[in-house]
């Protein structure tokens, strides 16, 4: 009895210091957020170094940038700023922090009946699926990055050096640290969660199964139940006829084409980058999504002029994000679909996929190409600049593939989770009548 109230005094320890170390991290990732709204996020610069002239043209400040488009009327542009990377970043930790910190139902001065554990988890969840749109505002300035590079080479009718960049400043690397610690901890909650559910399955299943291999969720197989008697047999016919109605909507196959049109997507070559100088207009070649942060990380500052961060620490994290976690993203599908697999090895595919799932951010990037396209002229013609030279984004016809593709596989991985969740779920169940 004394070593149970040891244990139990144990838990409670844990869970305390767990909260304290939760509440630490929401209070850090709120004041990084804040803290990179309220500073510099990029700045532009200009130079003619064989004439001794250099200056700054421009500095935007992610609420000072929207203030100047509520100004001008651009609201559309403006209130998708300030609903995504504005309020939702805090909101949400802060959603998160009550719903961790608040115990199953409620507390006694303030009871909730229906904030049960399955609704806790369902917010948790969804929480962390939309806290992805928070990454606007970091594809926003790693675009501007991009699009704001002029020198010799993009203006080639130049007659003496000149060069005007922009350059990623402050603000922006500490945003972008707040957003990647908020989505952390989200997935750190939801995954926890997958593990105490799936685990007991996956030790019920291993004793039954012998960790034997089964077909995977997209073909059918010799079921292992087949002799059984009695309770598992009428669980093993439920089973059946749940698992022949996920065959019959051949999702396998919207999968492997799905993952095949994602492929295409980040290879396209889809927007493009005009400067008009006088009356002469210079293209930059075509980017695809994977070939413009190639060309953000090549985009090296001047010797006097070092930003925080620099163009390859932002062109890091958009490969990483926007192009390969996508990507592996199709390899997991794939293969929880098309290999036949052990049924732990479907449990550890499942939680990757949903920790991956939770930060690629294809979608969010294309919805900044959006408003970088429709702001990049405006914003630069409230500057000296504007008078100089003009610079367009233009995406191309192959643009709307590619957004309607980013735009569709994020709901189609959630759908397939959701379901080889519950295919998990059930084939755990069904091991445990035969174990009694």
């Amino acid at each position: 009895m004394e070593e149970l109230s040891d244990f139990s005094s144990l838990a409670r320890r844990r869970e305390v210091w767990q909260a304290i170390l939760g509440v630490l991290v929401v209070v850090i990732s709120i004041g990084l957020i804040i803290g990179g709204q309220n500073n510099t996020s990029f700045s532009v610069f200009w130079a003619a170094p064989t004439v001794g002239l250099s200056g700054k043209t421009f500095t935007y400040t992610m609420w000072g940038g929207i203030s100047k488009l509520l100004e001008e009327k651009s609201y559309g542009i403006a209130w998708t700023l300030i609903l995504f990377s504005g309020l939702w970043p805090v909101v949400k930790l802060l959603f998160l922090l009550v719903v961790s910190l608040v115990p199953e139902g409620g507390l006694s001065c303030f009871p909730i009946p229906w904030l049960t554990s399955s609704r806790k988890y369902t917010i948790v969840s969804s929480l962390c699926q939309w806290g992805r749109l928070s990454f606007i505002d970091v594809w926003v300035v790693s675009l501007i990055v991009l699009t704001i590079r002029v020198n010799q080479e993009s203006l080639p009718g130049l007659s003496i050096a000149f060069w005007v960049q922009a350059v990623g400043e402050r603000g922006v690397g500490l945003f972008l640290a707040g957003i990647l610690m908020s989505q952390a901890l989200s997935n750190i909650l939801v995954t926890l969660r997958h593990c105490q559910e799936l685990s007991k399955n996956t030790q019920h299943f291993a004793v039954i199964r012998g960790d034997e291999d089964f077909e995977g969720a997209g073909k059918s197989g010799q079921n292992v139940w087949e002799e059984e008697e009695g309770e598992g047999n009428e669980a093993k016919l439920s089973f059946k006829e749940k698992f022949s109605l996920f065959q019959g909507m051949q999702i396998q196959w919207i999968v492997l084409t799905w993952v095949f049109l994602v492929l295409i997507a980040l290879f396209v070559p889809c927007y493009q980058i005009t400067y008009t100088a006088a009356t002469q207009v210079f293209a930059s070649p075509v980017y695809s999504l994977l070939t413009g942060f190639a060309t953000i990380a090549g985009n090296s500052h001047p010797e006097t002029l070092v930003g925080c961060p620099s163009p390859k620490v932002l062109s890091f994290f958009g490969v990483v994000l926007v192009v390969l976690l996508p990507l592996l993203q199709g390899v997991i599908l794939l293969v929880l679909w098309f290999v036949p697999l052990p049924y732990a090895h479907h449990v550890t595919l499942h939680l990757w996929l949903d920790n991956i799932s939770h930060f690629a951010s294809c979608d969010s990037f294309v919805v900044s190409l959006i408003i970088v396209s429709a702001e990049i002229g405006d914003l630069l013609n409230r500057s000296e600049l504007g008078s100089y030279v003009r610079i367009q984004m233009i995406p191309t016809g192959a643009f709307v593939f590619v957004a309607l593709v980013s735009f569709g596989f994020s709901p189609l991985v959630r759908f397939v989770l959701l379901h080889h969740r519950v295919f998990l779920l059930d084939k755990g169940a069904l091991a445990r009548p035969l174990l009694q």
